[in-house]
């Protein structure tokens, strides 16, 4: 399992910001009520996190992928179960879609949460793509996601039951934010649906590439 924190960074000018200072978060303004960090004249502030997965597919048989992420949560084996194959370890599609022949690693994009004030604005797309960049050596990676929101509360009438199912209207909503994510993450980052499940998105970094490359540029 591999965490990281997105952190914004200012550059301050040491002989004076004319005002801009005072356009600074505060205070608890961070992520998870994170304070800035100030540096003689950089100021940063932790504004998000992200969590990957990365597994080495050196197993005989396809189930133990399954057994492997189960083992960590069962939000991980949601993901990961719809590309695990009889034989050869992975389904068709993971091979034909990418065109590789072989995998020897999946690398799982699993979550990535920032402050609201910063959503919308492609810090997520960049934060994604340097991750892959850091994480994925060659095509022989495979880059799974899955497209949906975090939190099934804001889509509940009513949160008594957090866990309990959606009502066909609150169904309707989870789907379309999924397929609104499931767009972002295509555009993006360059992952590929899969037609059965167009939920679950896959690539490479050699089918991503272009992709990655902007979106790393979009914040360089």
């Amino acid at each position: 399992m591999w965490d990281g924190l997105i952190r914004a960074v200012w550059d301050l000018d040491e002989d004076g910001d004319d005002g801009a200072s005072e356009d600074l978060p505060g205070s608890g303004d961070g992520w998870d009520g994170a304070d800035p960090e100030v540096d003689d004249d950089t100021f940063r502030l932790p504004v998000g996190e992200l969590t990957r997965w990365m597994l080495p597919l050196d197993f005989d048989e396809p189930f133990a992928l399954s057994e492997a992420a189960d083992a960590v949560a069962q939000d991980l084996c949601d993901v990961v179960a719809p590309i695990v194959g009889d034989h050869p370890l992975l389904i068709d599609d993971c091979y034909e879609l990418t065109s590789q022949d072989w995998f020897d690693r999946l690398l799982v994009l699993r979550a990535i949460e920032l402050v609201p004030q910063l959503r919308g604005h492609g810090v997520g797309a960049w934060a994604s793509a340097r991750s892959v960049k850091q994480l994925a050596p060659d095509s022989g990676t495979s880059i799974l996601t899955k497209a949906a929101p975090l939190h099934r509360e804001p889509f509940m009438r009513d949160d008594t039951d957090p866990h309990r199912e959606f009502t066909p209207a609150e169904e309707r909503a989870w789907r379309g934010a999924q397929q609104e994510i499931a767009a972002h993450w295509q555009q993006n980052l360059g992952l590929i649906p899969l037609p059965h499940n167009p939920a679950i998105l896959i690539g490479t970094v050699d089918t991503a590439e272009g992709s990655l490359q902007a979106a790393v540029d979009s914040w360089a």
